[in-house]
């Protein structure tokens, strides 16, 4: 199953495509992230993708 699908990141625009990749690519790398934007864009649910998919979830 797409991990995007179970973190409820759904969509198909062209947009949401490139969300998916920059998510993927700052889960792959051990720094701390900070993630900006304006009020209900969606900020938590990013942060969730990327602890999800990072290796960092194994250590909390």
């Amino acid at each position: 199953m797409d991990p995007f699908v179970r973190l409820n990141l759904l969509g198909s625009s062209a947009a949401i495509h490139a969300m998916r990749r920059q998510i993927e690519k700052i889960a792959s790398v051990d720094v701390p992230v900070a993630v900006l934007g304006k009020t209900g864009t969606g900020k938590e649910m990013a942060v969730g993708a990327i602890h999800y998919l990072g290796e960092r979830k194994q250590r909390w």
